[in-house]
């Protein structure tokens, strides 16, 4: 059987990192929110999908007090994750502070969905929990609002006019498109089939925002770039999101 494995140096105590463990908003905040779990052995717990309408269903099947927790998985939308058991290990040390061991352990294959939740557990929801338990604060990539809006326009002729009489200035026009400022902001009227409407992000690092969005529920709808996407979130907002240059 297939099994993941992450060890993590925590600056926390034994009773910090097992509250966090356990706790039902702590749960909320490293790993999905809205979990509801209960700190008993036998206890069902319901953590929702991000994306609005499954759920992973857990059964708590061990608690030791400031060592360990394990849980086994009965429902999930991927298959694979039924019947796996996810334990987290903690090892306190004379100066205070703790290691974690994780390990999602019983799955029939390190193929499929496996290298994926891997990944998440790392870069992502334990990422959170060292985060929580040594700051304690969420790990939050941060989201620099952008100056750049997209339109879509079904006719461009009556669009300019009207958007000057509201202090918009005209900056440029190409063949499907009209560009209009006001005030800082920045407006592209697109008529042509792909246009739509969206608004602008920015971030330090586009891999990191891509991976805790699309853990959120995201999708990517195109890749213009390295550097740049366009997403569409759970609730029908789309934006543009491109990675910052360094210095700016």
């Amino acid at each position: 059987m297939a099994q993941i494995f992450h060890e993590l140096p925590l600056h926390a105590t034994a009773s910090q990192v097992f509250h966090a463990i356990t706790d039902a908003g702590s749960i909320s905040t490293w790993w999905l929110a809205g979990a509801q779990i209960e700190s008993r052995v036998g206890a069902i717990g319901i953590i929702p999908l991000s994306d609005g309408t499954n759920k992973i269903e857990v059964e708590v099947l061990e608690l030791v007090r400031n060592q360990k927790v394990v849980w086994k998985c009965l429902k999930h939308k991927f298959s694979e994750w039924i019947g796996t058991s996810i334990s987290f290990e903690i090892l306190p040390s004379e100066s205070g502070a703790s290691t974690l061991r994780f390990r999602h352990a019983g799955w029939a294959s390190d193929i499929g969905v496996f290298g994926k939740t891997s990944f998440y557990w790392a870069a992502l929801y334990l990422r959170n929990l060292k985060h929580l338990v040594e700051r304690n604060e969420s790990f939050k990539i941060q989201f620099w609002p952008g100056h750049h809006f997209g339109v879509k326009s079904s006719d461009l002729e009556a669009a300019v006019p009207f958007y000057e009489s509201l202090g918009f200035s005209f900056v440029e026009r190409a063949k499907d498109e009209v560009v209009m400022k006001c005030g800082e902001q920045v407006f592209s009227f697109d008529s042509s089939e792909s246009g739509d409407n969206f608004f602008d992000f920015e971030v330090a690092n586009l891999r990191e925002a891509r991976e805790y969005l699309e853990s959120k529920g995201c999708v990517v709808i195109l890749e213009v770039s390295s550097r740049m996407i366009f997403v569409r979130d759970p609730f029908g907002m789309k934006y543009r999101l491109c990675e910052k240059l360094k210095g700016n």
